[in-house]
């Protein structure tokens, strides 16, 4: 009975605080993307529509952004505005890679990718 209890706590808890924070930390790292497109570098980077997925949905881009002291270098250091473009695009391809691996799988079936690794 105890143990329902606490875990009925918990939830409790967890719903009231995790919920005001995250609404509150999703706005600010929209407030930082915000902030970023009125830099020209980054508003090409985010108008395409694959490096933008790729920054709103990638934890490690997210947490490179959500970083106070990395959003602010990231404003005023170009080499690292080519290394964030350049971290951003590797993610893509990787994506990219994988959604037609997949396809390929989905396809021809599992032995058939197999298949043409050996034949090399």
């Amino acid at each position: 009975m105890f143990d329902i209890i606490i875990d009925i706590l918990g939830f409790v808890l967890e719903v009231l605080f995790l919920d005001t924070w995250f609404d509150s930390s999703k706005s600010m790292y929209k407030l930082r993307i915000d902030e970023l497109r009125k830099q020209q570098w980054f508003d090409e980077l985010y108008s395409d529509y694959r490096y933008s997925y790729i920054i709103n949905n990638k934890r490690k881009v997210r947490a490179h952004i959500s970083k106070h002291n990395n959003f602010k270098k990231l404003k005023k250091d170009q080499e690292l505005q080519h290394q964030f473009t350049k971290m951003v695009k590797e993610a893509s391809e990787s994506i990219y890679f994988k959604v037609r691996l997949l396809r390929v799988v989905r396809k021809n079936g599992l032995r058939h990718i197999t298949k043409r690794n050996h034949d090399n």
